[in-house]
């Protein structure tokens, strides 16, 4: 039994209770319960009586935080049913993600073999959904072995609501391949694969929408609707799903009334505006249910109010009124003097105090604190008593709140009460390794530019099959300079890169080599540069010898568990790698990568913690007034409880603060000063400095950089960068630079909702007003300086009292700072500005964007902008607007589609990232070595850098010789087997990517795993891909043949004892020619002719096996 229901048994107020509910007393009304009381009451009640649960709060807010709650006291089967928006109108394209959510809650609702809790604000209670019904009818069941047409099973797919595509990569999309169905349901965590023989289901298995390839086996699957309409049947209330049993619980039901008529305000409100504005021309009949009618139903059911207060609703009279009694916390913000009274003054009254503590590792954290001051601690398991008094009990999980019960002598203090912050749950995401996440050459599309090894720039123009001696084959065809044409057989796609650098026309390279090889070299010359002073910095750093400092203290370890998260896995490695820098004598020079709210600050907050805990001091710079005081106010906060002394230097200080600041900073009396270039005068002293962390160094001046570089001798340096690397530029300079990065996504948040749509008033001016009345910011993007200030005339018309202002790149820097800070600060209702807002800043409260001639954008940018708003528990809008009527070209169709799929690993999201990525290069490289990476691509410019690297530093990148396979079979990918072009392009890659026999081996399963089995022209294409590796093991560079004998070119010497045991194993029929160029044949049998890719493997692998002998 789970301690925390099984103890309000002992509790006479609650037996009345549920004795009541046992009676069949309804409608129940309890008074003297809020927050985490409520939930406890809730769930207990529902644990006792074996009940399901229907929670319903006022606001979505206070939904999300008793489903929280809820999940400490319940554990398991909590169902977080959220509200949706309200479509007035018909969009070009809008995410799919709370529908999703709601079909998913709804699913786990109907199949749970356990009781569940079902949260909800007032909100989602009075939307409509699929009726009960037609969800049911809906959901197809399947197992191995049952029998479906495919085309049959299509045509329902269709009308749920799921879109075809060529490869299923976000919720609600299906594929056809032949006789293999991909399936993404809506409530699935990963889709599903249905292969068929003849129209039998031959395996269902479930796989990676990243990587396309299966990770298990399932024996059945059940597939739901992927929309929230019935074609047959009307909308339902979501009522339908409660349980008749259920226990229906009202928190607050006051408010809850109050919000319902609010609610029912704002959409008359709404379709009033949208109505004069002519963006609907009459409104729907309805778009919610009437509140008094639901409340109706549900009173006359098991319903239980729930209120601080006792109440007397309108809308209902309570059949019985009871009370129960609760205490709340003061706030202690520490394992302070005043919280070690409080309690040893419970455990004296014999109380059982219980403290949960989030993780396990928190757990033992605070359990090794205590012990210190408390007698006795200890881990309380959930499925036992905390049956002994004076004891500390610490468990794992999350509570917003405590409590106390005078009548159980129980005391609940959470993690918010003793450190004075939440703790928020995090959530999980699947880890990818970069290189598999971002794959740009799947995207190449005929126009595009390609980078040939030898030929360099070209134009790709489609994938040609070209009949060769009687045998088909794919061909690349790539145009270069003055009309010359090259086709590339695909099965030497390892020649080939994507041109990734400068957006725009380039400049074609002639076919031949000749002005590639002189770009190349240009290249090689400066990244030498480059790398001789990385690997000279590095190596000077290696020899000095700086401030070692101490191993973390108590109040490190007590400063670090009030992060109010989970740490992402990221995170616990980079401040790890970060420590381990810094208690070392080398001095510290670590580059942390990592998008704006990664958590590279918290990183840095660690670092400077552990700085001054040895009475060293901290400088952190950073390139704006604006982002200065973001991170002054967030070491503030954080910090507000250590005797730290945090400075602020920036212009926004008079001459005399700024005097007093330097003196108190050379006296030794500020531990930590945060400030802009200001920090960089000639009169700024530190008394001890031991840490230097210097935020987007890519954004200082000339000057300021060398200034930087001189305060780096001696001190432990961090440098934070918001804009992700590309793996393969960390990879090739891990030897010679220091570096961390964080690429798991932020913490668990509402998703962005995004419209795309077109541009009308209506639609911006509801957006702002609906954002406005929620207290929050708006962000109106519009990319032409000049038409600024006729829109904030306009808007401010429109709005009333709103406060608008308008910011861009082009304006006094004193005064755009101010402009920012002012935004920051809340005083800015709405500001109308261009791109300046895609990087830097992070203002929590602004949760709405509009861009507007969204089609003019690019991916990567869309990307940013939208990731500007939805940083809190918030629900965010972003609003993608192009102009009316206006054709849109296809390339802006396919990157406003693609910005749905932001929240889902779609392929848009894979795009945008790489841009970043290139975008992150140059930052890190410099704008000189930009201007490189442009003139021969970003694949290329890597190697090249790899190469001087290794060169410099003894260990040459060892270029290897393409192998030649040129043997008389069929080996190609036909269309009929892979249709869609972009995805054949990608098996080719991978098959020219093949290194290894256990590379050959797992793309034969991915490919028979994702388009069925592999006819003979694909299986000899990946036969040849495996002669190729064999080759190189062996040491030659060639196979080709001629009449019957098969020619095998060496690449280098010749070990002539194994061709010795070779032509031996076969009796002769190997004749060795040993001049310039050595080679040896073989003279081909009838069988090994007809069988010829099978007789060349067979000959190389036991050339293999005679080398490994010898060796």
């Amino acid at each position: 039994m789970d301690f925390f229901s099984n103890i309000l048994k002992k509790s006479d107020e609650y037996s009345f209770i549920e004795e009541c509910i046992k009676q069949g007393n309804f409608p129940l009304q309890v008074s003297g319960v809020s927050g985490p009381v409520s939930a406890h009451l809730a769930a207990s009640l529902c644990k006792n009586t074996d009940s399901n649960g229907v929670v319903i709060a006022p606001s979505e807010y206070d939904a999300k935080k008793m489903c929280s709650d809820l999940e400490f006291f319940y554990e398991k089967n909590v169902i977080f049913y959220p509200s949706k928006e309200i479509e007035y109108y018909e969009t070009f394209a809008k995410s799919n993600e709370l529908v999703n959510e709601r079909l998913s809650a709804l699913k786990r609702v109907i199949y749970s073999t356990d009781k569940t809790m079902l949260v909800m604000s007032v909100d989602a209670l009075l939307q409509f959904t699929i009726d009960f019904d037609s969800f049911l009818d809906s959901s197809m069941n399947f197992s191995v072995g049952d029998k479906i047409k495919i085309q049959d099973l299509t045509e329902k797919l269709s009308k749920l609501g799921y879109s075809r595509e060529d490869t299923v990569e976000g919720k609600g999309q299906f594929s056809v391949r032949g006789g293999i169905v991909d399936v993404f349901s809506p409530d699935a965590e990963n889709p599903c694969r249905l292969e068929f023989f003849g129209d039998y289901i031959d395996s269902i298995r479930l796989f990676d929408a990243i990587t396309q390839t299966s990770i298990e086996n399932a024996e059945k699957v059940t597939i739901t609707s992927a929309c929230e309409t019935s074609t047959e049947k009307k909308p339902a209330s979501v009522v339908s799903y409660f349980d008749k049993d259920a226990l229906i619980f009202f928190s607050e039901p006051m408010q809850i009334a109050e919000r319902a008529e609010g609610f029912c305000w704002d959409i008359n409100e709404t379709v009033k505006t949208l109505l004069e504005r002519e963006v609907i021309t009459e409104p729907k009949e309805s778009y919610i249910y009437d509140y008094s009618a639901i409340c109706s139903v549900l009173t006359k059911r098991k319903f239980i109010a729930l209120s601080a207060l006792l109440q007397s609703p309108k809308d209902y009279k309570p059949l019985v009124t009871a009370s129960f009694t609760a205490g709340a916390h003061s706030t202690y913000t520490g394992l302070n003097d005043f919280f070690f009274e409080d309690l040893e003054s419970w455990l004296k009254k014999e109380y059982t105090v219980i403290l949960p503590a989030g993780n396990t590792a928190k757990a033992q954290r605070l359990a090794e604190s205590l012990k210190e001051r408390v007698g006795s601690v200890s881990i309380l398991s959930r499925d036992k008593d905390a049956d002994k008094t004076g004891i500390v009990y610490i468990t794992e999980g999350v509570l917003r709140k405590g409590f106390y019960y005078p009548e159980l002598k129980l005391c609940v203090i959470s993690d918010e009460e003793l450190f004075g912050r939440s703790v928020k749950k995090q959530k999980r995401f699947k880890r990818t390794d970069s290189a598999s996440r971002i794959n740009s050459f799947t995207d190449l599309k005929p126009g595009d530019y390609v980078v040939h090894k030898v030929h360099g720039i070209g134009r790709y123009a489609g994938l040609d099959t070209l009949t060769i001696e009687g045998f088909n084959k794919d061909f690349l065809k790539i145009e270069y300079s003055g009309s010359d044409v090259l086709y590339v057989s695909c099965d030497n796609l390892e020649l080939i890169q994507k041109y990734i650098g400068k957006d725009g026309t380039l400049r074609l390279n002639k076919m031949g080599g000749a002005d590639f090889a002189r770009q190349k070299s240009r290249v090689k010359e400066s990244t030498k540069e480059l790398a001789e002073e990385l690997i000279k910095l590095y190596s000077a750093r290696q020899y000095q010898k700086g401030f070692a400092f101490s191993p973390d203290t108590n109040w490190q370890t007590e400063f670090e568990a009030r992060f109010p998260y989970d740490e992402t896995d990221d995170q616990l490695t980079s401040i790890e790698e970060v420590k381990r820098d810094m208690e070392s004598e080398r001095p510290m020079d670590r580059l942390l990568c990592g998008d704006v709210g990664y958590g590279k600050t918290e990183v840095a907050l660690r670092a400077a913690f552990k700085a001054v805990m040895d009475s060293k001091q901290v400088a952190f710079l950073a390139p704006t007034t604006v982002l200065t005081m973001q991170h002054y106010n967030t070491f503030i906060s954080r910090m507000k409880d250590y005797p730290i002394k945090i400075g602020l230097l920036s212009r926004f200080k008079t001459p005399s603060e700024q005097k007093k600041i330097l003196k108190q900073l050379k006296n030794g009396e500020i531990d930590i000063i945060i400030g802009t270039h200001r920090l960089l005068g000639n009169d700024v002293e530190f008394h001890d400095l031991g840490l230097l962390v210097v935020d987007e160094e890519q954004r200082f001046g000339v000057k300021h950089k060398e200034r930087i570089k001189g305060m780096k001798n001696n001190v432990d340096v961090l440098t934070l960068s918001a804009t992700p690397i590309p793996r393969t530029l960390h990879m090739s300079m891990i030897n010679i630079k220091d570096m961390s990065t964080l690429s798991a996504p932020p913490e668990d948040r509402y998703p962005v909702s995004t419209v795309v749509t077109e541009y009308n008033e209506g639609v911006v001016i509801d957006a702002i007003k609906k954002e406005l009345s929620r207290g929050g910011q708006v962000y109106y993007l519009h990319n032409r300086v000049n038409s600024l200030p006729s829109i904030v005339r306009h808007l401010s018309g429109a709005l009333d009292d709103a406060k608008v202002q308008y910011a861009h790149g082009q304006m006094d820097e004193g005064e755009l700072e101010e402009i920012m800070m002012d935004m920051l600060e809340g005083n800015i209702d709405v500001l109308v500005c261009t791109t300046i807002i895609e990087t830097g800043l992070d203002i929590p409260n602004v949760n709405t964007i509009i861009i507007d001639d969204a089609d003019r954008l690019g991916l990567s940018q869309l990307y940013q902008l939208r990731g500007r708003v939805g940083r809190t528990n918030r629900r965010a809008f972003a609003y993608l607007l192009y102009k009316k009527d206006k054709a849109l070209k296809e390339e802006a169709v396919k990157r406003l589609s693609a910005i749905k799929e932001f929240t889902e690993f779609g392929s848009g999201f894979k795009i945008a990232m790489r841009d970043l990525e290139i975008r992150g290069a140059g930052n890190i490289l410099g704008a000189k070595q930009h201007g490189h990476m442009d003139s021969v691509g970003y694949d290329m410019y890597c190697q090249i850098l790899a190469e001087s690297i290794g060169e410099l530093s003894g260990e040459p990148v060892k270029e290897e010789e393409p192998i030649t396979v040129d043997l008389p079979v069929e080996a190609h990918i036909p269309p009929t087997y892979i249709k869609n072009h972009t995805a054949r392009l990608e098996i080719y890659k991978k098959i020219a990517q093949v290194s290894s026999e256990e590379d050959f081996l797992d793309i034969s399963d991915e490919i028979t795993d994702r388009f069925g089995d592999m006819p003979k022209s694909v299986i000899s294409l990946l036969d040849i891909a495996l002669i190729k590796v064999l080759c190189s093991e062996v040491g030659l560079k060639e196979v080709s043949q001629k009449n019957d004998r098969i020619f095998f070119y060496f690449s280098g010497e010749v070990d002539f004892e194994v061709v010795s045991h070779l032509i031996a194993k076969y009796k002769g029929r190997i004749l060795l020619s040993a001049g310039n160029l050595p080679y040896f044949t073989l003279n081909a049998n009838s069988d090994e002719k007809k069988a010829l890719l099978s007789c060349v493997k067979s000959l190389l692998q036991s050339f293999k096996l005679l080398h490994h002998k010898e060796k």
